[in-house]
């Protein structure tokens, strides 16, 4: 059996719109070396029903590889058990409703093994109901070594698009980092793990994945319980980080990633999500923001930039006005997370 140069993993949940494309546009890769493990996440649509049909009929079908979870578990979980399977030297990650260029994963493998890096990431292009188009680009940063500069670089600019990238597999089994079982925010935690333990990297600059924007996705349905599983996420990365010892060197940039990812945009989501938002909960928010990094007043880099301290300060001290601005901005603007 040819050596796989590539595994992707794509978990599949209530998909049957797009699971087609999806596959098709991975079938299609110009590296022919590439499996892609389909996990069924137990959605009792027709998903599956597609998956089998293109295993069985398209000339790459054999590509195709099921794994099956006893229940819904969600995507967490799935990409997890996808990554059990995998046979690649590298991994990659794909969301069941997006697609990507057919030159992505070659592109992205030679970038990688060229230069024996740990990670290697590109560009993505976000695409949206009524036609328009954003470019998520990434800060430019240089290649190769990811240093202490590179790396709190990257903590206070870097954005997590965890599935423009792939991963050599051993490096991520070697710290044992995968994706926390939330159903919100996990991929956040998986990028800064990445960062923070990556030796090598890359970019390719090019637009590769098609992150298609589902109105009634995971990612775009708001509610209560996501605020509150941002903050535990990054109050996870954070803890585990200092029991690896890693989160000292670090202190300043990973409380700002905090304070920016971890804290404000779960208030955010808070706005959109109350059009009577309530004093005591937002109070609620912040004190356990506040028992997570309760001198982030002190932060070099929240000192510097004023709008995030703003912003904060309008949370803190008129919160029911901040809500009321906010969530009338943001449905305007239609603004994601």
């Amino acid at each position: 059996m040819t050596n796989i140069k590539v595994s992707v993993i794509i978990p599949i949940f209530r998909a049957e719109k797009f699971i087609e494309h999806c596959l098709t546009s991975l079938l299609c890769q110009t590296l022919e070396e590439i499996e892609i493990i389909a996990v069924d996440d137990k959605g009792n649509d027709q998903s599956m029903e597609i998956v089998k049909r293109l295993s069985q009929t398209h000339a790459k079908g054999s590509l195709i590889h099921i794994v099956e979870m006893p229940q819904n578990s969600g995507a967490a979980a799935a990409r997890n058990k996808g990554f059990q399977y995998a046979q690649g030297e590298y991994v990659a990650f794909v969301d069941s409703d997006d697609w990507c260029e057919p030159t992505m994963y070659e592109s992205l493998y030679q970038s990688a093994k060229h230069n024996e890096a740990d990670w290697c990431y590109s560009y993505a292009v976000k695409e949206f109901e009524n036609g328009k188009k954003e470019i998520l680009q990434q800060i430019s940063l240089p290649c190769g070594e990811l240093t202490p500069t590179i790396r709190k670089k990257m903590l206070t600019h870097f954005v997590a698009y965890f599935w423009t990238s792939i991963y050599k597999k051993d490096f991520l089994a070697q710290n044992k980092i995968q994706f926390p079982l939330y159903r919100f925010s996990e991929d956040s935690y998986f990028v800064w793990m990445v960062v923070m333990h990556a030796q090598t990297f890359q970019c390719v600059p090019q637009v590769f994945y098609h992150y298609i924007v589902q109105p009634n996705s995971v990612s775009n349905t708001y509610n209560a319980t996501k605020s509150i599983q941002k903050i535990e996420i990054f109050a996870q990365l954070l803890s585990t980080l200092q029991s690896e010892k890693r989160y000292d060197d670090y202190k300043e940039e990973l409380d700002y990633l905090f304070i920016k990812k971890g804290a404000l945009i779960p208030l955010c989501i808070y706005a959109i999500d109350n059009r009577h938002p309530k004093r005591e909960e937002i109070q609620t928010l912040l004190g356990r923001i506040l028992k997570i990094a309760p001198n982030y007043r002190d932060n070099n880099y929240f000192r510097s930039n004023w709008a995030l301290r703003v912003l904060v300060g309008l949370f803190t001290f008129v919160p029911i006005f901040c809500c009321y601005v906010l969530n009338y901005y943001f449905r305007l603007k239609k603004v994601t997370f």
